[in-house]
């Protein structure tokens, strides 16, 4: 399975498997199991999984020919749910991971948590962003806020995207802090002494 959980070469192919409804499910794709395909097939497993926990997934759009494709699923509709599929979605490194999750459950879930996405305008989502944050704070709640609509805008839980038109903050580069004319002399006195006057020049 080349370390890759759910996806097996099959001969010429290669097979799928993931839980939908308490059944464990294998499904066949066409593609020769070259490095690039097994790549393919892990990301297409990965928005399989997310779509399932989500609750909008459609077996018939990914499998036609299954038996199983004349079944479907049932949309999610909290915000909670949307964004508990994106922390579990497997795209997330630990540390970046932990950081969206605290802001979630800190932050946004005793707002938010439990509204259905439909519901949420951006006047709703606009004020979740007032308060004495820092920019990069505000770009870090603005991301939390920002992924989950845009997935259930993609996975067409939502026709509409309300958190599109929120706008991230430019964080303040440190300008450049240049040595001082007597720093410069220092530091070439001190090359010269310890290396000679190669290295200073």
């Amino acid at each position: 399975m080349g370390g890759r959980t759910g996806i097996e070469p099959r001969g010429d192919s290669i097979r799928i498997s993931f839980q939908w409804r308490r059944r464990r499910c294998r499904e066949t794709i066409s593609l020769p199991p070259t490095a690039a395909n097994l790549k393919y097939a892990e990301r297409l497993r990965g928005e399989i999984l997310r779509k399932i926990e989500l609750g909008s997934f459609n077996y018939a759009e990914y499998f036609p020919d299954s038996p199983m494709a004349g079944e479907s699923g049932r949309a999610a509709k909290t915000f909670k749910d949307v964004a508990e599929a994106w922390l579990n979605s497997g795209e997330l490194a630990k540390s970046t991971l932990n950081g969206y999750r605290k802001i979630l459950e800190g932050h946004l879930y005793p707002e938010i948590g439990d509204k259905p996405m439909p519901s949420l305008n951006y006047l709703r989502l606009s004020g979740l962003l007032s308060g004495e944050w820092s920019k990069k704070t505000r770009n870090n709640i603005l991301i939390c806020i920002r992924k989950p609509f845009d997935i259930a805008h993609i996975d067409g839980l939502i026709e509409i995207n309300p958190a599109a038109r929120l706008r991230y903050m430019r964080v303040q580069v440190p300008p450049p802090d240049p040595f001082e004319p007597h720093e410069v002399e220092a530091i070439i006195s001190e090359l010269e002494t310890r290396y000679g006057p190669q290295p200073a020049n």
